[in-house]
């Protein structure tokens, strides 16, 4: 079965989308026709023309040195260190349940998830890495009864987090910022 595209009606449809929208698409997973669609696109949104007639449109600066980005960065080592603990301390666990003639199906079953999961989320966050991020935010939900949870939530939903793993939006930006500031 072969899926017939319409370049013209992809290029509209890449023309009309806002910035925001044509921004959170991913060239990467597009086919080859798409990439070059929408790489007209992006070099029509380039020229000077496009920025004139476009004023409303604001190029987003951030400046990842500034003393709230940098806050939050050591708030993400934390955490990144804290798991790692976390690691440390359920290897231990396996380890002691292993010693008295424990079952090592029971023990890899039980201790083996977690593990990896504390582990991927050190190094996810270690190294900035979107799924990272991500990882970590949903075992902070799944374990929502603990309370360091919820200082990793506030942490990792803060607009200066994201904008640390490239997470940039001005329409989240403004509903996720913090209305005292």
């Amino acid at each position: 079965m072969a899926i017939i595209v319409d370049l013209a009606d992809l290029e509209r449809s890449y023309r009309n989308m806002s910035e925001e929208e044509f921004a959170s698409v991913k060239r990467e997973n597009l086919t080859t026709e798409g990439a070059k669609a929408y790489d007209a696109e992006a070099a029509h949104r380039s020229t000077p023309e496009w920025k004139a007639a476009n004023p409303h449109v604001e190029e987003l600066v951030i400046d990842l040195e500034s003393p709230a980005h940098r806050r939050m960065a050591r708030h993400v080592t934390v955490i990144a260190f804290s798991s790692l603990l976390a690691t440390l301390w359920y290897v231990l666990a396996a380890i002691s349940q292993l010693v008295p003639k424990g079952n090592p199906r029971i023990v890899m079953v039980s201790f083996l998830p977690v593990i990896l999961g504390f582990l991927l989320i050190f190094f996810g966050l270690r190294r900035r890495k979107r799924w990272g991020r991500t990882l970590a935010i949903v075992w902070a939900a799944l374990l929502i009864y603990v309370p360091f949870s919820w200082y990793v939530l506030w942490v990792l939903t803060r607009t200066e987090t994201r904008h640390l793993f490239g997470l940039t939006s001005p329409t989240l930006d403004r509903f996720f910022s913090d209305p005292y500031e």
